[in-house]
């Protein structure tokens, strides 16, 4: 009977885990083969808190959150111990915001590659971070500030009406343009998020 099961816990003070973590062993031994758990303090996680994490500091140009009430960080994470089996996964954290809020300070623990901004209630978007050529190995300090260039606008602003009432096949067809013949380094649609990039001379769009 599940409910009649009793769990035995308990809190040791060694050094079982580092970086001030709190080792909690499981004597009955039930949850997993392990014998204990690590809670990892903030800036750090692993499973002996021996990772530092990724750390943000972000903050905004004037006027940029504004009326805005709350932001969505999103997160493009690499998952996988090697390159073979690695796979690109969604992530977001969540903050509230202010008129007082010069700056945020996120933490966060899985290597990543992408990272951009949704702002509420205007809904705006804008890209932080582009990190292909990370290092699994190491953790980073990032400083940013989020300007009205790093905004990606929405194609509405970039195409005229009739574009637009366009089926979403047949419209991204065309989204390599719009980096073609601008200096958009993003946009977006109803669904995508849409980068450009360079290859082999020429500026292409890569929807995510």
């Amino acid at each position: 009977d599940f409910n009649r099961t009793k769990f035995v816990w308990s809190i040791n003070d060694n050094s079982t885990c580092s970086n001030g973590g709190q080792c909690v062993s499981d004597q009955n031994r039930v949850v997993s083969n392990r014998k204990f758990s690590c809670l990892c303090p903030n800036k750090f996680s692993g499973d002996q808190c021996e990772e530092s994490d990724n750390q943000l500091n972000i903050s905004f140009e004037s006027n940029i959150i504004q009326s805005q009430q709350y932001v969505f960080i999103h997160f493009h994470e690499v998952r996988g111990r090697t390159k073979v089996d690695e796979e690109i996964m969604r992530s977001n954290t969540f903050r509230t915001l202010s008129m007082d809020t010069k700056s945020l300070l996120i933490h966060h623990s899985q290597p990543f590659v992408l990272v951009f901004l949704e702002l509420f209630p205007k809904k705006t978007y804008y890209l932080m971070l582009i990190n292909y050529d990370r290092d699994d190995d190491t953790s980073l300090s990032i400083n940013k500030t989020i300007a009205s260039s790093d905004r990606c606008p929405n194609i509405t602003e970039l195409f005229n009406r009739a574009f637009i009432q366009w089926h979403i096949i047949r419209k991204i067809k065309y989204y390599h343009l719009l980096c073609q013949n601008s200096n958009l380094s993003c946009f977006h649609d109803e669904i995508h998020l849409c980068l450009c990039y360079d290859f082999h001379g020429k500026r292409l769009a890569n929807c995510l």
